[in-house]
């Protein structure tokens, strides 16, 4: 996972615990606001790199005999860029992609949008964590 999609990770996941954020932090209440309506996008392009980073990472698969942590680290972080982009990035998938879709797959999509809202906040602060862990070790290697 490179330095940008880190950040975007980070980013989402600060969106998702703004609450949070805001009552430990109360400076950043500004930024989150002036970032929400930019989470549709965001949550576009965190979906595409975290699936750009979970087929490295299938590719890469005998790096995790060399740095499992490492390994573990960057695709869990795809992972999470996956679920936490869907989260803010549906809405805009769905006025893209939206009339293209069957009603069966609709509804699939709507209940998975629940669950991932239901557990928001969880996400997040596991975005957080592998977000930071990512850039740190595109910053520091």
């Amino acid at each position: 996972m490179g330095t940008l999609s880190s950040t975007v990770l980070i980013l989402l996941a600060a969106l998702a615990n703004a609450d949070g954020i805001g009552k430990w932090w109360p400076s950043s209440r500004f930024w989150l606001t002036a970032l929400s309506p930019l989470s549709g996008l965001l949550g576009v392009g965190a979906v595409v790199a975290g699936l750009i980073t979970i087929f490295e990472m299938a590719a890469y698969l005998g790096f995790v005999r060399i740095a499992p942590t490492v390994y573990l680290g960057f695709l869990g972080a795809g992972v999470l860029s996956v679920l936490l982009g869907l989260r803010f990035g549906y809405a805009t998938l769905l006025s893209w992609f939206g009339a293209k879709l069957s009603p069966g797959v609709r509804k699939v999509c709507d209940d998975f949008q629940a669950v991932l809202i239901r557990n928001e906040h969880g996400l997040g602060y596991a975005g957080l964590a592998t977000g930071l862990f990512s850039l740190l070790l595109n910053v520091f290697t």
